[in-house]
């Protein structure tokens, strides 16, 4: 059905002449014809991407739909298809795609995984926390805008023997190179840090499957992850968005940057026994702020009241 996009005539002789339209459909030439055409044009579109790029990208801009529905449920053919898909990256200009073969020329030896990224726009991901430990590493990371882009890659799973994996899932195989600048004198001990992330854990049952120190974020102080066996952060947004209330996003693991000077000041805070319902007020505007920058929905009015008794108890 992807490929709709390409009209034609194909003469056989093998076809019989008295057929309605259904038994045609059922017929076993017919599919083995539907097979052997659908090979040729991703043949066809393949040598047209190789032989004339800049034409082919034409092409790519009007019908790039059609190959990601494709790449999404053709499983005989996922592989070639995805050949056919653009991408824009962190190692590309605005506006300038390359495609997953190029990613992979681009290499580290070591490196055994294609990360990608999901969102509304360029900036937004450029300023994402979750592309910290990536650009610390001087790592590539695929920018993916539309709807149908995670469905794709949760379907094909791996290109060229490289597993492809979402930046927001829990387990990354990279820490941050960045050095912690905070004075020793000034640190939380990571004892204290620990028990600032247990009590978060235990006051936060609801929303979090757990708190883990994080040793991917360099200027952010928490962000939401998904556990690798649930669905991206961006198809949870899909599908809270068209069910609203009735979705749930399910749990979610929140990572803390244990040398950022938030988390610092909170795991002191708890060690010297402040008060927690006013530590609880700083946590619940962090981990909603966490949510937002998954892009997950928060409650609004809970937040704007919030950040407003911070900000007056702040000026006291």
């Amino acid at each position: 059905e992807y490929m709709r996009f390409v009209k034609g005539i194909v003469d056989s002789e093998d076809l019989p002449l008295n057929i309605s339209r259904e038994t045609l459909q059922d017929n076993r030439i017919v599919g083995k014809l539907g097979k052997f055409l659908t090979k040729r044009i991703i043949s066809f579109l393949q040598d047209k991407a190789k032989d004339d790029p800049e034409k082919y990208l034409e092409f790519y801009k009007k019908f790039h739909m059609f190959l990601k529905e494709g790449a999404n449920s053709d499983w005989e053919n996922k592989e070639e298809l995805a050949k056919l898909l653009r991408f824009e990256s962190t190692k590309t200009e605005k506006d300038k795609l390359t495609t997953l073969d190029e990613y992979i020329s681009r290499m580290e030896k070591e490196q055994n995984e294609i990360y990608y990224l999901s969102g509304t726009s360029r900036a937004s991901l450029e300023n994402s926390p979750y592309l910290e430990t990536f650009k610390s590493n001087d790592v590539e990371v695929l920018f993916l805008y539309e709807a149908i882009d995670d469905f794709v890659m949760t379907s094909l799973r791996e290109f060229s023997g490289k597993k492809l994996v979402s930046a927001d899932q829990s387990k990354l195989k990279m820490k941050s190179k960045k050095k912690d600048k905070t004075e020793k004198s000034e640190k939380a001990t990571e004892k204290e840090v620990k028990k600032l992330a247990k009590w978060i854990k235990e006051s936060n049952e609801a929303k979090l499957e757990d708190v883990i120190l994080s040793e991917r974020l360099v200027d952010s102080p928490a962000i939401l992850v998904n556990s690798d066996d649930m669905m991206t952060t961006q198809m949870q947004k899909i599908l809270q968005s068209a069910k609203g209330e009735m979705y749930s996003v399910g749990k979610k693991i929140l990572e803390i940057n244990p040398h950022h000077e938030l988390i610092q000041e909170l795991a002191r805070k708890k060690s010297n026994n402040a008060d927690d319902s006013e530590l609880s007020e700083y946590i619940q505007q962090m981990i909603d702020n966490a949510y937002m920058m998954a892009g997950l929905a928060v409650d609004q009015n809970e937040f704007v009241k919030r950040a407003y008794r911070i900000m007056a108890k702040a000026l006291k």
